[in-house]
């Protein structure tokens, strides 16, 4: 028997999961993923700050994850909004840092443009972006971070 969690997540980070791990998710802990999802569902305290959201909140799209009866019998589980965000914003961390990772190493393999990078690993995670503004946000938010992400990279 399984637990089903629908989690709702942007359509960028939807196809990404999709390309990673298929169109459902199957809990385990052999993975990143997995072992997030299980530790972050984990009964550990009560305190629940709460779920600040804003407005730029734009989840289009939910991702199925499913956890097994046995896991949630013999670990507990609480899903609440904070914690479903912690999620969320998890995800969202691994996307990102995978894209600058690539584009970083992009430029110092192959001298190509960072955007050139940021557009390729969108397109190779079949993320269209019509309108560019996700691609927008996910160059910005690299040009903000790149030159720390350069000095932990250097050796």
């Amino acid at each position: 028997m399984q637990i089903e969690i629908y989690l709702p997540v942007s359509a960028p980070i939807k196809k990404f999961l999709v390309a990673k791990f298929g169109g459902e998710y199957q809990t385990n802990n052999r993975d990143w993923l997995g072992m997030q999802i299980l530790s972050l569902l984990e009964r550990k305290s009560s305190y629940e700050p709460p779920v600040k959201s804003t407005k730029n909140d734009k989840f289009s799209e939910v991702y199925k994850i499913r956890l097994s009866v046995s896991h949630m019998d013999k670990h507990g589980i609480i899903l609440t909004p904070y914690r479903e965000d912690l999620l969320r914003r998890f995800i969202e961390s691994v996307f990102r840092d995978a894209c600058f990772d690539f584009a970083l190493m992009s430029k110092k393999l192959y001298n190509m443009d960072y955007k050139n990078s940021i557009r390729n690993f969108m397109n190779f995670y079949g993320i269209d972006d019509v309108e560019n503004s996700y691609f927008e946000a996910l160059t910005r938010d690299f040009n903000r971070k790149r030159i720390t992400k350069e000095q932990n990279k250097t050796c």
